[in-house]
């Protein structure tokens, strides 16, 4: 790893986490205000409405009943689309900067014949979005507990399943920021890059969507990294989901090594 690269990449991802760390915690805390003031009036609509029903279940793994503990109703907190949303947004906007948008700038001659190689330039961007993972996690968990305070459900929450629940969603942004490591390896456009990474995810949320009305969607559900993580059973259980996490850490460091691989030798065009 090169410090220099590393702090450059740290400023910049900086930026960006000093606005979604406290949306995170922001939401989480306005998440629990709201589930403790209308989940009945909620559960009864989800009840009587399939399509919403199906998105909360495809979002959750599982379907919420009128018994639904407090932690099991907490758990869309930690699969609601803007946490998607203001995740992948980071990994994309870190990502992206220094792998390919070097290249779209016409910055990537200066860069690469720095006295730095190629793989400590791209292992030290690496160290800097692993790490800021950990942030953006904690950050979940901050708000969460801020709202168990401030405003109080009908019964404690489970934090020991959150924090499992917590490391699983780090398996899903850990292989999805592999993913986009190695997009952003092969696309040197920024554009391009993050349309094709958003194509994928988009994706695989049309998997899960599907999969709760369309039986083949089911079959080929796999394909898509959201099949690998399910809140709601990993919350009402009492063991890890190892399985699924196995796969995303494996599928996250094959894409990674490629990415790797082809950042290494790729041509810089001339300007």
């Amino acid at each position: 790893m090169n410090q220099s690269i590393a702090m450059k990449t740290i400023r910049d991802a900086a930026v960006m986490l000093y606005f979604i760390v406290p949306g995170i915690v922001l939401f989480e805390w306005l998440c629990i205000t709201a589930m403790g003031s209308y989940f009945e009036e909620s559960v009864s609509l989800l009840l009587k409405t399939p399509v919403i029903n199906g998105m909360v279940s495809m979002l959750l793994g599982g379907e919420l009943t009128g018994e639904a503990t407090a932690s099991a109703v907490m758990s869309m907190g930690f699969a609601h689309p803007l946490i998607w949303t203001l995740t992948w947004m980071f990994l994309l906007a870190t990502i992206t900067k220094t792998v390919g948008g070097e290249m779209e700038c016409g910055t990537a001659d200066l860069l690469l014949t720095l006295p730095v190689s190629r793989t400590r330039i791209y292992t030290s961007v690496s160290v800097v979005w692993v790490l800021a993972g950990w942030i953006l996690m904690a950050s979940i968990m901050v708000g969460v507990w801020t709202g168990e305070m401030l405003s109080p459900l009908w019964e404690p929450l489970d934090f020991g399943r959150f924090a499992v629940l917590l490391i699983n969603l780090y398996c899903v942004y850990f292989a999805v920021g592999c993913g986009t490591m190695m997009v952003s390896s092969f696309i040197p456009r920024r554009g391009p890059a993050i349309g094709l990474v958003l194509a994928v995810l988009l994706f695989s949320f049309l998997l899960n969507f599907l999969g709760q009305f369309w039986e083949p969607a089911t079959t080929f559900g796999f394909v898509g990294v959201l099949y690998y993580y399910q809140p709601l059973p990993v919350i009402c259980g009492d063991g890890w989901p190892v399985l699924d996490m196995m796969v995303l850490m494996f599928a996250g460091v094959i894409l990674w090594a490629i990415g790797l691989w082809q950042y290494v030798q790729r041509d810089v065009p001339a300007a």
